[in-house]
């Protein structure tokens, strides 16, 4: 990124998830759960150091100028924009911190977007339960689509707790929120060993 913010840090989802408000909500219906989570979400357009563009996803928590993304979508970025589903854009200016091996990263928009961050899970969800996917998988095209499946297994891979997934995902994909049925983020996607 041009600007790099000093490192602050990493609680980790998990640790951060501990610290958020208990869930208290019924599950809604995917009709009602995609209006809801959509400010949240954005389609980043990432600029590599090389020039090469791409898109990834990612998703507004823990304040509302943090972003939270797969670290491969932008470890090796120039620039990057955020584009909302209402057509907003705002300008990355940094990143805030990185966990390489769980392929996580906080990054800081250039301005506040009050009303318009997610929720995060307080429990880890149990195998079989629902999940929601949104973001933008082979890019523009299918820019914001909603997928669901079940979390199929949870495995503890080098000390860190990944979902295995039915949700169907594509390149864009990455760094998509993963959503329980109450539309709180329980997981970013990424595709790691």
């Amino acid at each position: 990124m041009t600007v790099r913010l000093h490192r602050i840090f990493w609680l980790g989802l998990w640790l951060v998830n501990a610290c958020a408000p208990a869930g208290l909500h019924a599950a809604l219906t995917p009709e009602k759960l995609y209006p809801k989570v959509l400010p949240s979400v954005m389609t980043l357009e990432v600029k590599s150091q090389s020039g090469e563009k791409f898109i990834g996803s990612a998703v507004l928590a823990l304040a509302d100028d943090v972003v939270l993304t797969a670290w491969h979508v932008v470890a090796d970025a120039r620039s990057v924009c955020a584009v909302f589903a209402d057509g907003q854009r705002v300008n990355v200016i940094g990143c805030i911190d990185y966990d390489g091996g769980r392929d996580l990263a906080l990054l800081k928009l250039e301005k506040r977007l009050p009303h318009r961050r997610a929720a995060l899970g307080r429990e880890l969800p149990a195998v079989a339960a629902r999940a929601y996917v949104i973001g933008s998988p082979k890019g523009y095209a299918f820019s914001f689509s909603i997928s669901d499946g079940l979390i199929s297994q949870i495995r503890s891979v080098q000390g860190s707790v990944q979902y295995q997934l039915s949700c169907p995902l594509s390149p864009g994909n990455s760094g998509s929120p993963v959503f329980n049925q109450r539309g709180e983020v329980i997981g970013i996607a990424s595709w790691t060993k």
